[in-house]
């Protein structure tokens, strides 16, 4: 009779042939998270399929890390030469620090009105924080590919092997297609705002013949807002690269994180002591999870923080100008339309990879109370009530200066604080 692994999912009925399996049934906990649906048969089966699977991860990745490096590799980002890296530091300091400060400073040097500041200052916030974001993820650069879950090295992914790429696979294509669609939504927001002038002073000039005054912000000849639209266009799409860099990396580091949680809450609650791992091992898998979690947190809070008081502005500023400009331009309201969806679903992304997090983390403490580890063995009994007491504990990302949670209700929040100061600048306007 064939010996058959705990990581199996059929077994031999009697011991008449080897080839007559039946599959054996999941528990419970196993049917309510569908961790094996479509179990794989074979081994070469399942490499096939475990490759196919991490190598969408690890692309997926790679094309975060390469909007972040602007298509340079990261073999020569970290080169010894340098000149690359240097490159990357130059245009992101030249076109978000240097041009924001210069967005900022304008209405001290060129005479306007308050909505001609107000929008001086939408844009030169927006670029500063997000050159911020762009710099700090570089300068982490090496501790995030580090800090990386590798989930083929955990006790808990070998001890559910089929499992655990079940959970990668069921979780991976949503999140794909929601990053698509966010990148999708943040190039129209992108290309209406810097492609939006440039199609209006075409309209301009085929149309009426000549160009009239395009930048009312800005008191310069022609040629010198054109330079400054073709500077918004560069800016802004280094602005895209760099929020979907930013969504990506973050976004599957607390994939990663998650997927990690669900397969060892499915350890647990099999129990399956087949001397090739213990609960001691499932221990220490937590033990590592709650470091990376932990990390990820502390990274998370540094980006978010400048980025969430810039939304916190952005949206009442974009409400004023909205209410004080007066266009007939159709691309306008475009522009401000996907401005404002690229600020919720930004703020909303980053609040649901928050509470994914917490919530990953606390749902091993309920795994742990249906786990029947303690029953075979009672020296279990004192590994499980340490897994529930770690489990409890509750990790959660925290801004300005630890007083706002965020969580996935945190957007909402801030749309409705936002009102209160759209009211103070219709005040002072």
């Amino acid at each position: 009779m064939k010996i058959v692994t705990s990581d199996s999912n059929v077994q031999p009925v009697g011991s008449t042939s080897e080839s007559k399996m039946v599959e054996r049934k999941p528990q419970n906990l196993t049917k309510q998270l569908s961790l094996s649906r479509n179990p794989v048969r074979t081994r070469k089966e399942r490499q096939k399929r475990t490759k196919t699977i991490y190598d969408q991860l690890d692309t997926l990745f790679h094309v975060g890390v390469r909007c972040l490096l602007l298509g340079i590799s990261p073999d020569k980002f970290r080169g010894n030469k340098g000149y690359e890296r240097f490159l990357i530091y130059f245009v992101v300091i030249l076109f978000f620090f240097a041009y924001s400060l210069f967005q900022l400073c304008a209405p001290y040097f060129f005479p306007g009105d308050f909505l001609q500041g107000m929008r001086h200052f939408y844009f030169g916030s927006y670029c500063l924080t997000f050159g911020y974001q762009w710099i700090y993820l570089l300068r982490n650069f090496d501790k995030i590919n580090q800090n990386r879950v590798n989930l083929k090295c955990f006790n808990s992914s070998r001890a559910v092997t089929e499992i655990a790429e079940v959970i990668l696979e069921g979780k991976l294509k949503p999140f794909t297609r929601r990053i698509v669609c966010i990148a999708m939504i943040f190039s129209i927001a992108s290309f209406s705002h810097g492609l939006g002038e440039l199609i209006q002073f075409g309209e301009q000039y085929f149309i009426m013949g000549e160009v009239k005054t395009m930048l009312t912000y800005f008191p310069f000849p022609i040629w010198g807002q054109l330079i400054i639209v073709l500077l918004n266009t560069i800016t802004i799409s280094l602005l895209l690269a760099g929020t979907v860099s930013a969504l990506i990396i973050t976004g599957l580091l607390t994939l990663e994180i998650e997927t990690q949680c669900a397969v060892l809450c499915a350890a647990m609650v099999r129990g399956t002591d087949d001397g090739s791992q213990s609960f001691t091992g499932l221990i220490a898998d937590h033990v590592q999870i709650i470091k990376n979690a932990r990390w990820l947190i502390d990274l998370m809070e540094s980006l978010n923080s400048p980025a969430f008081s810039c939304f916190y502005f952005h949206i009442a500023i974009g409400l004023v100008i909205m209410k004080l400009v007066e266009t007939n331009g159709y691309l306008f309201y475009v522009s401000m339309a996907f401005g404002f969806m690229s600020v919720i679903l930004q703020t909303g992304a980053q609040g649901w990879f928050s509470s994914a997090i917490t919530h990953s983390l606390e749902s091993i403490a309920f795994a742990a109370y249906e786990t029947n580890w303690y029953e075979r063995d009672k020296n279990y009994a004192r590994d499980v009530l340490m897994v529930i007491q770690m489990g409890q504990l509750r990790f959660v990302q925290k801004i300005f200066f630890r007083s706002i949670e965020i969580d996935r209700a945190t957007v909402l929040r801030i749309v409705r604080s936002s009102y209160s100061f759209y009211t103070i600048l219709m005040i002072i306007q």
